[in-house]
């Protein structure tokens, strides 16, 4: 077993139980996990190896990429943004990005691009990979995309395009790209190990990603998501921008091209922040308390982006039966039985491979886990971690 380096305050040593557990359970290859309660820093755990093909251990300051609980930070940014009053979240696109209403996309509110109801998930513009490192690209690619689906009629996930859609919003009103308004009102104040789009000097802090066993996962589960997938691809083709990035689906494939320097630099706010665990429990330990006297978000922010605009069963997906994501205003919500969280007071988002971002009102509870070892389906890694805290609380 990988030796677990870090403290926990009295009282939170099931937490750093449970996170031995996961080298023993799953041979976890590196990993981290943190906890804010009451905007105090009670667990900071990591371990295990940053880099197999290299030997670097996983150390304190390593970065992961932590895939679409990326989506979590974008939102709190666009959340931050609308605090000001630059921002209406219910007002139409068109109103900040005039070039967007093209193609019946005048009415699409910017309340639904961030619950996945702008039925603009897939993209039929031919692409190259140059062209998704390049911001200006994308947001061309949408503003000439006609609706997947009616806008508002239903709800699927936008997996990457959820990045460049909110991303170009908060672009218009700030001037600023994502990355740049991230770190300039959020990511710096706070003190935050985070990026959209890591610098080249931080490059050789990232772990690198590797995918675990399929032994890990539930052989029913597995074969039931490469149905889905035979059955219909618009989620792989959601996922993987029609094939130009690579994700490993259990069953499916194992390629995995998010290991690319040239993926961690740009800005693809969707799947590209890259994060100490540590920071991130910080931002979302800041969005329902004073940590160090600042406080990212307002009660009244945060409990209407708690309120539910998409739920039940999406347009297309991979998702075990009965087990449907819900969505706030940008946030996961606890969803049952598969994503629970901390309890009905949750938000945040997962992301592929295991990682889990999220706040709790109730707990006052910011927590995140984040590893380099993407897991077979279901992961319970990062619920089993959630539990422990729930127990110590």
């Amino acid at each position: 077993m990988s030796p677990v380096h870090g403290d926990v305050d009295v009282g939170f040593g099931p937490v750093h139980d449970r996170f031995v557990r996961n080298y023993e359970d799953y041979g976890e290859f590196g990993a981290a996990t943190a906890v804010y309660f009451g905007g105090r820093k009670v667990v900071d755990l990591w371990g295990g190896t940053a880099n197999r093909h290299t030997g670097r251990r996983w150390e304190q300051d390593t970065l992961a990429l932590v895939f679409s609980s990326s989506k979590g930070v974008l939102t709190i940014c666009a959340l931050h943004l609308a605090e000001t009053g630059a921002l209406d979240l219910d007002a139409p696109v068109g109103r900040y990005w005039p070039e967007f209403s093209s193609v019946d996309k005048q009415d699409v509110l910017v309340r639904w691009l961030l619950s996945h109801r702008a039925g603009l998930a897939l993209l039929d513009k031919k692409l190259r990979f140059d062209d998704v490192l390049s911001w200006s690209s994308m947001v061309s690619a949408l503003e000439e995309q006609r609706p997947n689906w009616p806008p508002n009629h239903a709800h699927a996930y936008h997996a990457l395009t959820f990045g460049w859609l909110i991303g170009e919003v908060i672009h218009r009103v700030s001037g600023l790209l994502p990355g740049e308004y991230f770190r300039t009102h959020i990511g710096e104040p706070l003190g935050l190990d985070s990026w959209i789009g890591v610098p080249e000097a931080e490059l050789e802090r990232v772990a690198r990603i590797e995918v675990g066993p399929e032994s890990w996962g539930d052989p029913s589960v597995i074969a039931a998501i490469a149905a889905s997938v035979a059955d219909d691809d618009r989620a792989v083709r959601a996922n993987t921008l029609n094939g130009l990035i690579d994700l490993p689906i259990p069953g499916v494939t194992r390629s995995l091209s998010w290991n690319r320097p040239e993926l961690h630099r740009a800005q693809l706010p969707a799947a590209n922040v890259i994060t100490t665990a540590r920071s991130l429990a910080k931002l979302y330990g800041a969005t329902v308390s004073e940590v160090e006297d600042r406080r990212v978000l307002s009660v009244n922010a945060v409990a209407d982006a708690m309120v539910p605009q998409s739920e039940g069963a999406p347009l297309f997906g991979i998702a075990a039966s009965g087990s449907w994501q819900r969505w706030g205003t940008g946030f996961e919500l606890p969803s049952l039985p598969g994503r629970p969280m901390l309890g009905p007071g949750s938000f945040g988002h997962h992301g592929a491979g295991g990682q889990l971002a999220l706040a709790d009102v109730d707990a006052r509870v910011g927590f995140s886990f984040v590893t380099n070892t993407m897991g077979g389906a279901p992961d319970t890694r990062a619920q089993s971690l959630v539990d422990a805290v729930r127990d110590c609380l």
